[in-house]
């Protein structure tokens, strides 16, 4: 966004970038992973075509034809909805693939407590728009959840490549579904992940740490600049 900005002719020296802050007594870390033979991703998003559910369907085709035994939930409501559901029925996965509609943060805490990773497969709209953070990112790595994003906007600063997840190329469903096996593949990685992520989101993401920053930089502004300039 600060880029973009730049270009649009803001002095680059004049921007402050503060991302959206995340509540870390509220999304606490959930220990070990879910005991389960079926690897669970979920995707949290509003469902329109700019976050890329549609890949996601079709990665998690590819991930069950290696004989892998993975669950998808998808968490939100919107316009296409009716259009995905058919697109899991066309794709005989209709038992594996499940849509809880829209959801609370209680409602998507209670869901991460049941997954092992997170998705967010965003594309670039035809208008040009895309993630500007991709704030669920930040909420499932503070509860522990492993994560794979698309390299676009700014899902790529908001995880620790290798670390707590992958980035994966956007729109591209076997760069998708590449990244989804290399993460399972490192299972016996997810403990030592799940606590490097919760550091990570508390390191850069908290809600008292961006709290700060953001007054800090209105002081230094006041500081810097009177009322009367």
């Amino acid at each position: 966004m600060k880029k973009k900005l730049i270009t649009l002719g803001c002095p680059g020296q004049r921007i402050r970038v503060i991302p959206s802050s995340v509540d870390l007594n509220l999304w606490k870390p959930i220990g070990p992973s879910p005991s389960t033979d079926t690897i669970r991703f979920i995707l949290a998003a509003r469902l329109t075509p700019c976050k890329g559910v549609t890949f996601a369907i079709r990665a998690l085709q590819k991930i069950r034809d290696l004989g892998i035994d993975a669950h998808l939930s998808i968490a939100g409501d919107g316009p296409l909805r009716h259009e995905l559901a058919g697109l899991v029925d066309d794709l005989c996965l209709t038992p594996h693939v499940s849509f809880t509609g829209w959801v609370d943060q209680s409602m998507l805490k209670a869901l991460f407590e049941e997954h092992h990773i997170l998705l967010l497969p965003s594309i670039v709209s035809e208008d040009g728009d895309e993630e500007s953070q991709g704030l669920v990112l930040q909420e499932a790595q503070a509860m522990g959840l492993k994560v794979i994003g698309s390299d676009i906007g700014g899902i790529r600063e908001g995880l620790l490549e290798g670390k707590t997840g992958f980035t994966c190329k956007s729109a591209d469903v076997e760069d998708l579904a590449s990244k989804m096996q290399r993460l399972i593949e490192m299972k016996d990685d997810w403990p030592e992940m799940g606590i490097a992520a919760r550091q990570f989101v508390s390191d850069h993401y908290s809600l008292e740490k961006q709290t700060d920053n953001l007054i800090k930089n209105y002081r230094n502004t006041l500081t810097t600049h009177s009322l009367a300039q």
